[in-house]
């Protein structure tokens, strides 16, 4: 069986022009790559008992593809998950010598070392700043050394790699449980408002615009109270503008408080925390905020609250 390309046909390891000796076959694209029967993990060390496992999964590739599957509707989380398992199984089965399923805490202490400096570089970096295809015979896992942060997230993947894989009883424990917690800087904490002297500036723009008064067109007029009405969803609501774009009138409906108040609510979603493999893309909250008051000096314009009224009913 294939475990990986081997450099060009007739030369030898150390005759491959421009490269170090390379005395072990070239990583291959985990879709390509094929594992002979001790390094497939089919009797890996750390094997959780045949009759505990929750997945038809019986050696670490299909364990692995069945992890990834997961993800298969998020095209940017799933190429960014299957880069990092990638990595962890062309350098396990080709440096370490050993299958996936039986790594040790130890082996991913040095592994997390090897991000940081992949060597031999012939083997595992991508020559030159061209980003080469998949079936390329000159690709490679990596572009160059990770930095601090980047290995720190391929951790983080590979923690809920191994994690999902110990519920699903293929891996009897996680090997990446035991390392030590390491917490990113905090960044400073920005904020952001209006004091109410920037928020009187931006009621006496908005009053003083075309269609505030007569005589104005009908599409100053609508113009003027769509601005107005934008606002006074973004200072009540506290949205961010990425968030107003993807709300619809339907959002909004009415109902009574803790004290029998009538108001009008806003439903949405907000970008929340990371998911548990951090990839970069989050996960949704839904909250809802209270729309009862508004802006001293601001009717609230007629028509724009009758449709609120009509969509939420």
């Amino acid at each position: 069986m294939c475990l990986g390309r081997y450099p060009p046909h007739g030369t030898t390891p150390d005759q491959t022009p421009g490269k170090e000796s390379l005395a072990v076959p070239l990583p291959t694209p985990l879709e390509r790559l094929q594992l002979p029967p001790d390094l497939s993990g089919a009797a890996g060390s750390n094997r959780a008992p045949a009759t505990a496992t929750r997945i038809a999964a019986a050696d670490d590739l299909a364990a692995v593809t069945a992890w990834l599957a997961r993800y298969a509707d998020s095209a940017a989380t799933l190429t960014a998950y299957r880069r990092e398992v990638e990595r962890l199984l062309l350098w396990t089965v080709l440096q370490l010598g050993k299958p996936l399923s039986s790594l040790t805490h130890e082996d991913l202490l040095v592994y997390e070392r090897f991000l940081a400096d992949p060597q031999p570089a012939a083997r595992w970096v991508l020559a030159g700043s061209k980003k080469l295809g998949r079936a390329h015979p000159d690709w490679r896992p990596f572009a160059g050394p990770l930095s601090p942060a980047s290995v720190r997230h391929a951790l983080v993947i590979l923690n809920a790699l191994f994690a999902w894989l110990t519920e699903a009883g293929y891996l009897a424990g996680n090997p990446l449980a035991l390392a030590r917690r390491r917490r990113a800087p905090t960044q400073p904490r920005i904020t952001r408002y209006l004091s109410h002297e920037l928020w009187d500036a931006v009621k006496d723009a908005v009053a003083a615009m075309p269609g505030t008064t007569d005589p104005a067109t009908a599409r100053e007029r609508l113009h003027a109270v769509r601005c107005r009405w934008l606002l006074s969803v973004l200072y009540l609501g506290g949205l961010r503008a990425a968030e107003v774009t993807g709300i619809a009138m339907g959002a909004f409906f009415c109902r009574r408080d803790a004290q029998g108040v009538e108001r009008w609510w806003l439903e949405g979603h907000r970008q929340g925390q990371q998911d548990p493999a951090g990839a970069g893309h989050r996960r949704a909250d839904r909250r809802t905020r209270a729309l009862s008051s508004r802006p001293t000096g601001w009717r609230r314009p007629r028509t724009p609250a009758r449709r609120a009224r009509c969509c939420c009913r």
